[in-house]
């Protein structure tokens, strides 16, 4: 650009400028104006003078050997007992992430940066400009990486750019340079979600720490800087001596993921072993409380507190026997925190009730549960355990597994598998042999699927019949007190009229008894009344006699 288009150009760029710098906060300022005033180190590269390897390769290869050197460094350090940490704890827990909207992602989406990688399908200036039209999409996208707990590893890949520390250093030596990552917008969209909802339960919670101002809402480095500032000058105004120590950590985002796992598979295994512990202590009670005789035990009060434990106990065996091997390799933890807080409540519930509810009926939920983070487990998390560990599954080791995990069911399969020639037609027939037993592993699988299912919907219909039945106790129950009731007054009425009879028959024998008139009497008494009639009718004070009277 010469002197003439500058001079001619100048008003337009202190507009430009001025805009630019009007338009931001203290921290783009601080960026905007350096960015003009000092010396871009950004394209100062060391000379590729190497012609067996590329620079990107010696940077990759230099980049990665610190990390590993350092991850070694940390993991030569003594464990750390946890024992002695008091964990805020809460009586709620953080489960799972909560599916987001098309209003939140489309949020997040406009107030992040406009910026992209190449890793990126399309620039994020026109993912913006269609937001409409791809939010649906992104959201689909978002909530099933939440729902499942898995984050894609596509989304994990970064585009790095080494940036020269300073411009005083040399270029030429690698230890000049910072790697600088950038990710792919989806996959920061999808952290800066997860990260809101972890903020806002460490914030309903009161969870962050006092001190903590990085990573927390409403803080930063200002409101560091005003604690520590404010610190030393309470402590000079007391007559005490400051002393201030900073520290700074090599590669400290890239070495932290080491130790911060390590230290969390150990907090997250702490809940299955107290589940254990707290089992057995249940266990031993209630075991002090039974009595000796195996006929004794099953009429005793205590019967179903034993058999629930026993169900329990089973229930922890075949977890073990699912996540104990990977936990001892250190390649995952226990995950599923919802079939911990089940059997705790199981375990509160025997112990702290004297008549609990039906075995079948208060561990239906836990046995749900534990199923499907077993099947969970075994099909969606164990295959990339084994990619990450390298532990190949050859042909015998998983006819062994399917002969095992069968249980009886025939599989026709050649003893040769395990031990291939280096013929290629007897490689091809041991090929072939392996396709047939994983197809016939796969129709059994299916099979036991169905099967599955089949008993799910058998549950559901016993369920249902159980419920009539219990309706049909109730409406028995109350029939049978109403012919009771109808009994109690049929026999109150019978003991009447047997009263009511005994005592027609005592008049009747009271009647019986007394003397009957004889018929000389009766004719007697009928000629008085006959001759006072007739005297009564000639008197003549009476009245005069009709025709009847004197005939």
């Amino acid at each position: 650009m010469n002197v003439v288009s500058i001079a001619t150009n100048l008003p337009r760029l202190k507009q430009y400028y001025s805009e630019q710098l009007d338009d931001c906060d203290a921290h783009q300022l601080f960026q905007r104006v350096d960015r003009l005033s000092s010396t871009s180190a950004r394209n100062i590269l060391p000379s590729d003078d190497d012609p067996h390897r590329s620079l990107a390769d010696r940077f990759s290869n230099f980049f990665s050997a610190k990390i590993d050197v350092l991850v070694r460094s940390l993991e030569s350090l003594p464990s750390s007992n946890l024992d002695h940490v008091n964990f805020r704890s809460t009586h709620l827990r953080f489960n799972a992430f909560s599916p987001v909207t098309q209003g939140q992602v489309n949020r997040a989406i406009k107030e992040s940066r406009s910026t992209s990688t190449r890793l990126d399908p399309i620039p994020t200036w026109l993912l913006k400009n269609c937001i409409n039209e791809l939010t649906p999409v992104i959201t689909a996208i978002v909530n099933a990486s939440l729902i499942n707990g898995h984050f894609p590893d596509s989304l994990k890949h970064a585009h790095v750019t080494p940036l020269l520390k300073s411009t005083k250093l040399s270029s030429d030596d690698l230890k000049s340079y910072r790697p600088v990552s950038n990710l792919q917008f989806l996959g920061k969209t999808v952290e800066r979600l997860v990260l809101k909802q972890l903020q806002e339960y460490l914030s309903e919670h009161n969870l962050y720490s006092e001190k903590q101002s990085g990573y927390r809402p409403h803080h930063s480095c200002e409101t560091a800087l005003l604690r520590v500032s404010n610190d030393i000058l309470l402590s000079l105004d007391k007559g005490d001596e400051a002393i201030l120590m900073l520290l700074d950590y090599s590669a400290a985002f890239d070495t932290l993921c080491a130790r911060f796992n390590l230290i969390g598979q150990q907090v997250l295994n702490q809940g299955f072993s107290k589940l254990d512990r707290f089992h057995s202590q249940c266990a031993k009670e209630l075991k002090a409380q039974l009595p000796r005789r195996e006929s004794e035990r099953r009429m005793h009060p205590l019967a179903r507190h034993c058999d629930i434990l026993s169900a329990v106990e089973t229930r922890l065996s075949l977890l073990a026997m699912t996540y104990t091997k990977y936990i001892d390799l250190q390649l995952c933890c226990f995950i599923p925190g919802k079939v911990i807080d089940e059997a705790f409540k199981v375990l509160h519930l025997v112990k702290f009730t004297k008549v609990p509810p039906p075995t079948h009926e208060l561990l239906q939920e836990l046995r749900d549960l534990s199923s499907m983070a077993m099947e969970h487990f075994d099909e969606k998390i164990v295959p990339d355990l084994k990619k990450k560990s390298g532990v190949e599954v050859r042909p015998s080791n998983l006819v062994n597994h399917t002969l095992s995990t069968l249980s009886g069911r025939s599989l026709k399969v050649s003893s040769s598998l395990s031990v291939p020639s280096g013929s290629r037609e007897q490689f091809g027939k041991l090929h072939s042999q392996y396709k047939a037993t994983l197809a016939s592993f796969n129709t059994h699988r299916r099979e036991l699927q169905s099967c599955k299912a089949e008993l799910q919907e058998m549950r559901k219909i016993s369920d249902e019949q159980n419920k009539k039945m219990t309706q049909q106790q109730q409406l028995t129950t109350e029939l049978s007190s109403r012919l009771a009731s109808q009994n109690l007054r049929v026999t109150e009425q019978e003991k009447r009229i047997a009263e009511q009879d005994k005592r027609l028959a005592a008049l009747e024998q009271k009647l019986e008894a007394l003397p009957k008139p004889s018929q000389r009497t009766v004719a007697g008494v009928a000629t008085k009344r006959k001759a006072d009639d007739i005297s009564g009718g000639g008197d003549g004070a009476g009245t005069p006699c009709t025709k009847k009277d004197k005939v």
